[in-house]
């Protein structure tokens, strides 16, 4: 026993003063009187004095000393220590949507690895528990607690729905918050451990628990709607798949909103081998003209819900347009061959370029719809006759520039036309000895001005236009100003993707966000959202994701969006192979002996409470007689 107050047990001095208040009382003295039957009361009494008497009432003046010390012993709080066994584990649960899949009984591996764990912990309590998500980011749902209530709450939210990532991540989480003390990592899925795995699990304090199903499944596990060359048509294609299914028909269904474009059932063969996959490829060529988000989907329950339907927005990312305005008819020419070789990706146009090739004097600032100011500019810049200096290397490339991204000079001869020095007004993207070969003008540039590119070139004497190099350098810039477009370039994405848009300046988006499925509903904004909007070279960057497939509707000042991310992960939707079982290279019981402090001041405030009680009934039974 131990007392963690010591120094209240000075209160014990009550006791003797007690028995001394009984012992110390005041003496009667003789009165003459005239008649005693006035002074018939027959319990006299006297208060404390500094007489020592008889000591009288024994029974009251023990249970009052008793009280004081009863008093005296919960004031100095008792109790002791004891050590018992803890049972501490950082569990790692799989959130992959396989979790998800329903057998026939409509029970989930989720479902049964939920009831796992609750159990136990139930029967291994006290315990100290922790409950991490894997994912590309792993996340902690629930920091160490001894708490049932906060477990069957975490637990009770807990819906797998993402695509195929690694588990390590989170494994590594969970060993570093275990450290070095004692504990074990239970690692929770609906799959056995891979080789790789299990050389893990056999040099670790890990159990890898599994409760998974063989379940037959189909999915669409990838779609798209792209534009027809040569044509205003755009044409949808799906793959579909299933395993574990022979014979039997798949139904799939194309619509825009209520309306029904197209229906098809795919035959499965009854002679499919075990273990092969059935894939069916469909594509449909849309009306002209048509803008409308398109769902197409697989009209037939099976084990895994999320991957039977996608919705395929419109994609309006129209070519770049390109303006060529050079004067210099072979270098004209060798520009012309380098942007028509990126067919489909944008088109030679005068009217209101969004990218301008131009050579001396030809400079212009018309602005293209979709620019934010006014058109990128690519001068070649005019030579001097006396400063022409033929190159043959070695070349300085700038390797973080996306401009120079997969160029190579090894064996390039250039010739270039001016001595341009290198200085901090210019940016210089290729250079060799004292002269920037190509560079981006710094000076003339603002935040929200158009870029600018210079090339110190001469066709004449060179072979740069006759190595990949030079139509490399002349994609890449295209490439650039075309992701330099205000809106998204892509309109359809998976789940877990981050979708990247430049807004103008000020647009000040808002997100709306609706599930894809049959009961459609409004997504909150902590399972779907902007991660920020930053402004960046005069215009606004704008980054979504979304866990969930859904629809998302972007608007703000002068800008409208939509975009579409849909659940395609045919790893997850391939349901073969997943088993349930258990795998452990825990040697010993994981428990830690846990000191714990027992209260034991409410046994004297009980033993005083009744006391009191006790008092009370003999002081009234003394009164009484």
């Amino acid at each position: 026993m131990i007392f963690t107050l010591p120094l209240a047990l000075l209160s014990l001095v009550a006791v003797p003063m007690i028995l001394g208040i009984y012992f110390l009382r005041r003496r009667f003295k003789t009165r003459t009187v005239s008649a005693l039957f006035l002074w018939m009361d027959p319990e006299l009494r006297t208060g404390g004095g500094r007489k020592i008497s008889r000591l009288e009432k024994s029974a009251l003046i023990l249970i009052e000393m008793a009280i004081a010390a009863a008093l005296a012993a919960a004031a100095a709080s008792p109790g002791c220590k004891t050590q018992m066994p803890s049972f501490r584990a950082a569990y790692v649960l799989d959130d992959s949507a396989s979790m998800s899949a329903k057998d026939g009984r409509g029970s989930s591996p989720a479902e049964r690895a939920k009831n796992a764990i609750l159990g136990e912990l139930e029967s291994r309590a006290p315990f100290s528990c922790s409950i991490i998500l894997t994912g590309k980011k792993p996340s902690m749902l629930l920091s160490e607690t001894t708490d049932m209530k906060d477990v069957l709450n975490c637990l009770g939210d807990w819906n797998p729905k993402q695509t195929h990532h690694s588990c390590e991540p989170a494994i590594s989480l969970a060993t570093r918050l275990l450290g070095s003390e004692s504990g074990e990592i239970v690692f929770v899925t609906d799959r056995p451990p891979e080789k790789d795995e299990e050389r893990m699990i056999n040099s670790s304090r890990m159990r890898w628990l599994a409760f998974g199903d063989n379940l037959p499944n189909a999915a669409i596990s990838a779609a798209g709607r792209n534009p027809i060359s040569g044509s205003e048509n755009e044409k949808l294609f799906a793959l579909v798949t299933a395993n574990g299914l022979k014979g039997g028909e798949i139904p799939i269904s194309v619509k825009a909103g209520a309306r029904i474009l197209a229906k098809e059932n795919l035959r499965i063969p009854q002679n499919l081998a075990d273990g092969d996959e059935f894939r069916k490829k469909i594509e449909i060529e849309m009306p002209p003209s048509f803008r409308e988000p398109v769902m197409i989907s697989i009209d037939a329950e099976d084990a895994l819900d999320c991957d039977n339907r996608v919705l395929l927005c419109p994609n309006p990312d129209p070519p770049l347009r390109i303006g060529i305005a050079i004067a210099d008819p072979s270098l004209k020419e060798i520009v012309s061959e380098a942007v028509s070789a990126l067919e489909g990706e944008c088109v030679i146009s005068d009217a209101s370029p969004e990218l301008l090739f131009e050579d001396s004097g030809n400079i212009s600032g018309n602005a293209g719809d979709s620019a934010p100011a006014r058109s990128w500019l690519f001068s070649f810049d005019p030579p001097i006759e006396t400063e022409k200096k033929i190159g043959y290397g070695p070349y300085l490339v700038d390797k973080q520039s996306p401009a120079c991204d997969g160029v190579l000079l090894d064996g390039v001869k250039w010739t270039s036309g001016r001595k341009i020095p290198l200085s901090r007004d210019i940016l210089a993207l290729i250079a060799s000895d004292d002269r920037a070969l190509l560079w981006e003008c710094l000076s003339d540039q603002k935040d929200s001005s158009p870029r600018i590119f210079h090339m110190n070139f001469i066709p004449a004497g060179s072979n740069l236009q006759k190595t990949p190099a030079f139509p490399i350098l002349i994609g890449n810039i295209v490439k650039m100003r075309k992701d330099a477009r205000y809106g998204f370039h892509r309109h359809n994405y998976k789940t877990d993707d981050i979708a990247e848009a430049f807004l103008p300046s000020g647009t000040l988006p808002v997100l709306d966000a609706v599930s894809i499925g049959p009961d459609a509903k409004k997504i909150k904004e902590d399972e779907i959202s902007r991660l920020h909007c930053a402004e960046t070279d005069g215009m606004e960057l704008a980054r979504v994701f979304s866990q969930l497939p859904s629809l998302c509707r972007i608007a703000g000042k002068d800008f409208s969006d939509a975009i579409a991310f849909n659940f395609i992960s045919p790893e997850e939707s391939d349901l073969r192979g997943r088993r349930t079982g258990k795998w452990s290279g825990v040697r010993e019981r994981p428990e830690i002996m846990k000191t714990q402090w027992r209260d034991y001041s409410w046994i004297p405030l009980l033993i005083a409470l009744s006391l009191l009680f006790l008092h009370s009934y003999v002081l009234k039974r003394m009164e009484i007689g």
